[in-house]
């Protein structure tokens, strides 16, 4: 398993502590320019650097998962980019996963584009996922750490269900931390959990290993153990 965050992208005006008290009129009908912002210089930047860092570590999963979200998207393409084939040949798979967005609600820098806009500019990536054209998951209101924690434990449940052994995942901090440490996960070893229970900077990677087995009562039980 291969963690992956966003790259550096700044925070614009819609995304200041100040919008939570700001009328629903104005939150919902934002002009098209305050919502997903995209990457700066700056993040592509570190995108490259990722893209050297998974090189070098001779990182190669069978499919990239990414968050609906463009920056993600965009991190991920950039950070793989050696693995993205021409036309025509074998190439590493991307497929969009709604459910590894970040925290939904209140700032529209966190509300997706269409699902058009999004496969015309990444035409790389699978949205067949996206179960709707617009974002009709994002509001007014924030989410909540519990409902983060149930899509995390609902990501886990589509990790076990798939057919490949080697996956990345490239999503946004609050995600990550919920499905390390809210989503029922647990680790194989102390240390393992002190080593992941950092923040990830931006454009950073970390990678595991998660093992599923059942627990007395039939119930899956998932380990993590950090790879080093």
């Amino acid at each position: 398993m291969i963690l992956a965050r966003s790259a550096y992208l700044p925070v614009p005006f819609a995304c200041e502590s100040n919008i939570p008290t700001a009328p629903t009129e104005f939150l919902t009908n934002l002009p098209l320019r305050s919502i997903e912002r995209r990457l700066t210089d700056l993040g592509e930047e570190q995108g490259r650097a990722l893209s050297k860092r998974i090189d070098e570590e001779e990182i190669a999963p069978e499919v990239v998962l990414v968050s609906s979200l463009s920056r993600a998207i965009k991190t991920g393409l950039l950070g793989f980019a050696s693995q993205i084939k021409p036309s025509g040949e074998s190439s590493l798979p991307f497929e969009c996963v709604d459910d590894i967005r970040e925290t939904l609600g209140t700032h529209p820098c966190d509300k997706r584009r269409s699902k058009t806009e999004l496969s015309k500019d990444f035409a790389h990536v699978d949205f067949s996922g996206l179960a709707t054209e617009t974002d009709e998951r994002w509001s007014p209101e924030r989410e909540t750490d519990e409902a983060i924690a149930v899509r995390a434990h609902g990501v886990l449940d589509l990790l076990a269900a798939r057919k490949e052994s080697k996956i990345a995942i490239v999503s946004h901090n609050d995600f990550l931390t919920a499905f390390l440490f809210h989503s029922g996960l647990t680790f194989a070893s102390d240390e393992d959990e002190r080593a992941l229970r950092v923040l990830f900077g931006n454009a950073d990677l970390h990678t595991m290993v998660l093992e599923w087995s059942n627990d007395e009562e039939g119930e899956d039980a998932d380990a993590a153990k950090r790879e080093p």
